[in-house]
């Protein structure tokens, strides 16, 4: 499938205080509400939704440098009315009338149906005054947001930007990007390209997905986690690791996630498919639960060395047995009677082709002169090779009980 616009592309100023950057204001003295671009792409994507229904094309809305000014301010209203229930077949008639005035849906006997999908709650832009009708230039007083539009968001971390709270890491999904440099290629004009690497090809079905788009089915995760894996017992353990700490989740990151698996399991496409179901989970424990860690090491470095050891379940292969670490001790993970200290971060490598399980390795030099980019266990038989279950979630782990050993302070981004 291919998609009949381009992406929006806005970058964030910092002097971003509320909606009025993104979605315009209504000017009393002209009697008109005075529109933008955003706001104007928005409405292109409602008219979409409105023509071609399940076939619609997904929009997508691109922030550049994302926090440079605080996203709770100035996308509050955006945040909200995504979080509100999506318009479905039960859906009061009197909500889908008011919905189908605001998008401007023709008056035919279908048109309450066609509301389905938008959110129910909407961005208030403007009131009408009483005694005159403003020059409105076709924006509507009330905005309700089609589901084929989606926001993302590009983020760096520094003394210029700010931290997200709880709100904005709950409602997405963060991911990291890390430059290849030993397969960067200075010969093509594409310079983020890997040499030899073909481009993906995207099929923009898997965003569409039959009309369902990014819709939580509260239906579809009961039949995912009474038919597939016991991910539903794994983040219960989860859950109850992170509880004592405060740094728990929600129902709706629980969802978020479920959704996030049946998706990876049903994605058509070979070049983006997980190699396999646990990766997809590892990678959405990741991008969900990692990012509230946020703290100083009295904070962070119990709730990480636990869930290290109870939920990685990292093993070692010593002597031809196959151990685990039950615990971490003075800074030290204890595998048997062994003590191995924690100095450095993991690199995360590739598993081997004879590995079926498709489960990477993380490995550790016991070199003095490894890199600082290595994990390095105070040993006498040289390397360890470090398996865990869910590798990029230990990995993360291991890079931010780096940082609160040598700053004192941790977090995320």
């Amino acid at each position: 499938a291919t998609i009949e616009n381009d992406p929006i592309f806005i970058p964030v100023r910092p002097d971003f205080k509320d909606s009025k950057s993104l979605l315009g204001y209504y000017n009393p003295l002209e009697n008109k509400y005075q529109g933008t671009q955003l706001l104007d792409f928005i409405l292109k994507a409602q008219k979409n939704y409105n023509d071609k229904r399940t076939n619609a094309d997904p929009f997508f809305v691109l922030f550049d440098e994302m926090n440079l000014a605080r996203v709770e301010y100035y996308f509050a209203d955006f945040l909200s009315v995504l979080e509100s229930k999506r318009v479905d077949n039960e859906t009061p008639q009197g909500i889908k009338n008011k919905i189908s005035e605001s998008v401007n849906l023709p008056s035919d006997s279908d048109k309450w149906s066609k509301v389905n999908g938008y959110t129910s709650k909407c961005i208030y832009l403007y009131k009408k005054p009483d005694s005159s009708q403003p020059e409105n230039n076709g924006v509507p007083e009330e905005l309700y947001l089609p589901p084929n539009l989606y926001f993302v968001g590009s983020v760096n971390i520094d003394e210029t930007t700010h931290m997200f709270s709880p709100k904005v890491l709950d409602r997405a999904f963060t991911i990291e990007f890390d430059a290849d440099i030993e397969k960067y290629n200075t010969n093509t004009n594409d310079s983020s390209a890997p040499e030899n690497q073909p481009p993906i090809k995207i099929d923009f079905n898997d965003f569409i997905r039959y009309g369902e788009f990014a819709k939580i089915d509260k239906e579809k995760i009961k039949n995912f986690i009474e038919t597939g894996k016991d991910y539903h017992k794994k983040l219960v353990e989860i859950h109850e690791v992170l509880k004592p700490y405060s740094l728990h989740f929600g129902y709706r990151v629980y969802d978020e996630i479920i959704m996030f698996m049946r998706n990876a399991v049903l994605c058509s496409q070979e070049d983006l498919k997980f190699k396999s179901d646990d990766e997809a989970f590892d990678l959405a424990i990741k991008m969900k639960v990692l990012p509230k860690f946020h703290g100083t090491r009295q904070v962070l470095e119990r709730p990480i060395m636990e869930l290290l050891t109870k939920f990685c379940t990292l093993t070692v292969t010593v002597e031809e047995k196959l151990l685990k670490f039950h615990e971490f001790k003075d800074n030290k993970l204890m595998l048997g009677d062994k003590e191995f200290k924690v100095e450095g971060i993991p690199t995360l490598i590739e598993a081997d082709e004879s590995n079926e399980e498709g489960i990477p390795t993380l490995e550790a030099e016991a070199s003095a002169k490894a890199s600082k980019k290595s994990l390095i266990f105070k040993q006498d038989n040289g390397t360890l090779k470090l398996e865990a279950e869910y590798p990029h979630t230990a990995h993360k782990l291991f890079e931010m009980l780096y940082k609160l050993q040598t700053k004192g302070f941790a977090s995320f981004i």
